[in-house]
């Protein structure tokens, strides 16, 4: 059974395994490899990704068969008019079969009532946007029951229903885009319209590489999700002229604060810098509020701007970023190159504040990414013995580059939430000494 618990990156769990009466334990797999148990018991250390475990319990006895369930769902995203096939080993006994159902028919249907070895495969069909549950019963003594999420998305491209087995088909192109205006890809996926904000011009329109000058809308040749398009915005200053605020352009000068809580403020000027470079925002009404904690989307958000990811893919693999949300595109690439993963159970946990010590493990997984690997320094802190083991290597380069410091006690204080000044003070540290 798919273990139903959350747990947070570099933790450990211990599985007890019972075998029911009448059965033993045949095997033990964990991400295909034989296992030996301690007793009964298996543990999975300083958990970092996602894991496969497998058991095989054989009869002791003349009890009937427990067969080993295994299953791969191949996308659990399916648009409405395209079907996604999904594909189950079904263990070495002739005789296992499965009942198959869904929840609700009216969101999504299947193509067959049972799976078996000979035929371990059935195709989900999209029919409206929304949430259900593939129900899997087999036939063994136990009645082994499996549920599977399914997220039926709405038709947001072309193609229509035949049928590809590999899951959805985008024909959605690449938009990259600074700060300064909007880009919108019309229902056809060819039609782009850019629309600069109050303050800004367009100063360029690339396709596929290629200027075609400052136009405000366009129209792709063909609908490809290998087409790309990048706009630049510029400022327009008080005296008419004009400034790049390309995230990739020099950094030029730090003028004055667009928030109005932020002067005087010890992290201002890495806040000015960010916020110049259209890295960070505020959260309304002139404000930044630097002393807020830090969410776990805030921080995603963050890093994606920085690296410039605004790729407009929005269908994440967890079930608890919604499609329309401002970080869903961020969480998408922060979790598939491994800089941030999930919590659990499918789930993300957007909200949830950040503390000190896991600001510290994705910010070093971050310089990592960007082929930078810090030195480590044992015991930079007075309170190192309170960080956890899964976070204290990160902690500890941190500290010794300089990038996280001391507070007035000498202290870390990895359970601390971090706030939007301290981790935007970070990565200000980040950019000026490696970057």
């Amino acid at each position: 059974m798919p273990f139903d618990g959350s747990l947070y990156e570099g933790e450990s769990i211990t599985f007890t395994i019972t075998p029911k009466a009448g059965y033993k334990i045949d095997k033990v797999l964990l991400n295909g490899v034989s296992q030996t148990l301690d007793g009964n018991k298996i543990s999975i250390e300083n958990i970092s990704q996602n894991h496969k475990l497998e058991v095989v319990f054989v009869p002791d006895g003349n009890k009937h068969e427990v067969p080993s369930v295994n299953y791969d769902i191949i996308k659990r995203y399916v648009s409405k008019s395209t079907t996604v096939r999904a594909s189950f080993g079904l263990g070495v006994h002739s005789s296992t079969s499965a009942t198959v159902f869904v929840k609700d028919p009216n969101i999504a249907t299947v193509d067959t009532s049972r799976i078996s070895n000979g035929s371990p495969e059935f195709t989900v069909t999209g029919r409206k946007a929304g949430k259900t549950t593939i129900v899997l019963t087999f036939n063994n003594n136990a009645h082994t029951k499996i549920e599977i999420p399914v997220i039926i998305q709405s038709d947001s491209s072309s193609g229509g229903s035949g049928g590809s087995s590999g899951g959805s088909v985008s024909y959605k192109p690449q938009v990259f885009h600074n700060i300064g205006g909007t880009v919108t890809v019309g229902s056809d996926n060819r039609t782009i319209k850019i629309t600069p904000s109050n303050g800004y011009r367009i100063a360029d329109v690339k396709i596929n590489g290629k200027s075609v000058g400052v136009v405000t809308e366009y129209k792709l040749s063909s609908a490809s999700s290998s087409n790309k398009v990048e706009v630049i915005f510029e400022k327009i200053s008080i005296d008419g002229n004009f400034g790049n605020t390309n995230p990739g352009g020099s950094s030029g000068s730090i003028g004055s604060s667009q928030f109005t809580d932020v002067a005087g403020h010890w992290a201002a000027e890495a806040i000015n810098y960010m916020a110049e470079r259209g890295w960070v925002n505020g959260v309304g009404n002139g404000r930044f509020v630097p002393d807020m904690n830090m969410t776990r989307a805030m921080f995603v958000t963050i890093l994606s701007r920085m690296e410039g990811k605004s790729t407009g893919e929005t269908i994440s693999y967890f079930i608890d970023v919604p499609q329309d949300s401002y970080y869903a595109e961020h969480v998408k690439w922060v979790s598939e190159v491994g800089i941030v993963n999930g919590t659990g159970n499918y789930k993300f946990n957007p909200d949830r504040n950040i503390t000190r010590e896991e600001m510290a493990v994705m910010v070093n997984r971050y310089l990592e990414y960007k082929g930078i690997f810090l030195e480590n320094d044992s015991n930079e802190f007075a309170d190192s013995n309170k960080v956890d083991t899964w976070a204290s290597v990160a902690v500890e380069k941190l500290g010794k580059a300089g990038i996280v410091n001391r507070k007035n006690d000498g202290k870390f204080d990895p359970k601390d939430f971090a706030t939007r000044a301290e981790l935007v003070m970070i990565l200000y540290r980040v950019m000026q000494t490696y970057l």
